[in-house]
C-alpha cells in the first residue's frame, strides 16, 4: 500500500469528501498502532485532503494543559493552558467549537496570524480526555456542522485505534515496568532482611573490614532492620555490588 495514495482527491462535495477520508484513516490507523505515528498520519491525511486550511495538528492533555503534537503548518504555540484560546475553551468544555471568525473569539490564542477561522475537537475516551483535534482556515466561515460532524467521525477513528494506551505519558508502559521493578527490589529486599535476621540475630558481622563500603553498608542496615535505607542501596546494588558483599 502507498500511503501517500490515500489522500483523496477530485471530490466536489463534503460529504463525500468526508466519506473518503474516513475511509483512508481506517486503512492509516493501525490498531494498537503508535499514538504518536498514527496522529502524525491522521494529521497529514485531514491537512492534505481538506481544502484551505493554514493548520491542523493534535495537542495532547498532559498534567493538566495541552502540548502540541503531531501537526501540519507553520510552527505552532506548544502549551496553551485549560480555557484559554479555541483549544483550550473546546477543551475544557469537551465539545467541539466552530468558530467562524477568530478575531470575534475572546482570548482568542494566535499562533499563525493567517488564521481567520478555526474548529477544535475534543479528544475524549470514556471520562478521560486526550487532547484536542484543531483546524485552522485562512478563510473567514470556512467550517460548518458538515466539518462538525466529519472531524468528530475522524477523531473517532484515531480515538478507537489506541485501545487502551495512554496518551500523556505520566504512567504509560515504561513507567509501569519501572513500577514493578521497584516493587519487586523492595520485595527482594524484605526477604533478604528476614533471612539475615534469622542467621544473625542478636550476632555482629564476622568480618569488620568487609563491612566497609556501601554494600557492606546495605547489608548492615539489612541486619539490623532498618527498611528505609534499602532504596538507598539499589543503586549500589545495579552498579555491581551486593548485599552479601559479593559483587
Amino acid at each position: 500500500m502507498n500511503e501517500a495514495d490515500l489522500v483523496p482527491v477530485g471530490y466536489t462535495d463534503k460529504a463525500s469528501l468526508y466519506e473518503a477520508l474516513r475511509e483512508a484513516a481506517g486503512a492509516l490507523m493501525m490498531p494498537r498502532g503508535d499514538v504518536v505515528a498514527n496522529a502524525a498520519n491522521l494529521a497529514a491525511l485531514l491537512y492534505h485532503g481538506l481544502p484551505d486550511l493554514n493548520w491542523l495538528g493534535f495537542y495532547f492533555y498532559k498534567h493538566g494543559e495541552l502540548v502540541v503534537g503531531p501537526f501540519q503548518g507553520k510552527p505552532a504555540c506548544v502549551r496553551i493552558p485549560m480555557g484559554k484560546g479555541v483549544c483550550g475553551t473546546a477543551a475544557e468544555r469537551r465539545e467541539t467549537i466552530v468558530v467562524a471568525d477568530v478575531h470575534n473569539f475572546p482570548a482568542h490564542i494566535a499562533c499563525d496570524s493567517a488564521s481567520r477561522s478555526e474548529i477544535v475537537v475534543p479528544l475524549v475516551r470514556g471520562a478521560e480526555l486526550l487532547g484536542v483535534l484543531d483546524a485552522d482556515s485562512p478563510v473567514v466561515g470556512r467550517f460548518d456542522e458538515e466539518d462538525r460532524r466529519g472531524l468528530e467521525g475522524l477523531a473517532e477513528i484515531w480515538i478507537n485505534s489506541l485501545c487502551n494506551q495512554h496518551v500523556s505519558g505520566s504512567y504509560g508502559r515504561w513507567g509501569v515496568s519501572t513500577a514493578i521493578g521497584f516493587v519487586l527490589l523492595w520485595a527482594s529486599f524484605i526477604l533478604l532482611a528476614n533471612a539475615e535476621a534469622d542467621v544473625g540475630a542478636g550476632g555482629r558481622l564476622e568480618d569488620e573490614a568487609a563491612s566497609s563500603g556501601p554494600a557492606g553498608a546495605c547489608r548492615k542496615h539489612a541486619r539490623g532492620g532498618q527498611p528505609a535505607v534499602w532504596f538507598a542501596c539499589a543503586g549500589d546494588v545495579f552498579g555491581g555490588a551486593d548485599l552479601m558483599g559479593q559483587g
